[in-house]
């Protein structure tokens, strides 16, 4: 990994980068000589990054089971994709709509989470601590809907379902 410190007129803006990725975070300051973040997003080998959260993002648009997408991520150094929060989904949403067209009428695509022994959990081990659930979701239509997709579709506002973990469908990755 390596850092960079640039500094450009009234701001500091650091590039932090890692296995080809760069993230840039950039500090202003303001009248008052306080230093605030300022976001900053920006793109890598087809990997979109946030750079709050120095993670970066990859639509796959290929149809996978959830089970082969998690595989598929794990082959590229990174795992289906947690949400944490608002600001998160948001983003993810914003980058997954790019695939929505193909991925049918609700923009279905794969994120990391999965039902374990009746819980919700991240694939990552990271904290499930929030939710973005479409209206009557989780609803384990059928007994087995035991893995996490948004949805991607604009109208869809990258609300959450619980579906069948076989359907084949595009995912986002996270690294």
């Amino acid at each position: 990994m390596s850092i960079r410190v640039l500094f450009v007129a009234s701001s500091v803006v650091l590039v932090l980068t890692a296995d080809n990725v760069a993230v840039h975070e950039t500090f202003a300051f303001d009248e008052k000589s306080n230093v605030r973040p300022i976001f900053v997003a920006g793109h890598q080998d087809g990997w979109t990054i946030l750079g709050k959260y120095v993670k970066a993002y990859k639509v796959i648009g290929g149809k996978k089971t959830w089970a082969e997408a998690d595989k598929a991520c794990k082959s590229k150094g990174a795992q289906l994709a947690s949400i944490m929060n608002k600001e998160e989904n948001d983003f993810i949403w914003d980058i997954a709509k790019s695939v929505s067209e193909r991925t049918g009428p609700e923009g279905r695509i794969w994120i990391g989470g999965k039902k374990k022994c009746g819980s919700w959990k991240w694939t990552d081990g990271t904290k499930w601590d929030y939710e973005n659930w479409d209206s009557g979701e989780p609803n384990n239509e059928g007994g087995h809907e035991d893995c996490l997709q948004i949805l991607a579709h604009p109208q869809r506002k990258g609300k959450w379902n619980d579906a069948p973990c076989d359907g084949k469908l595009a995912f986002v990755c996270e690294k």
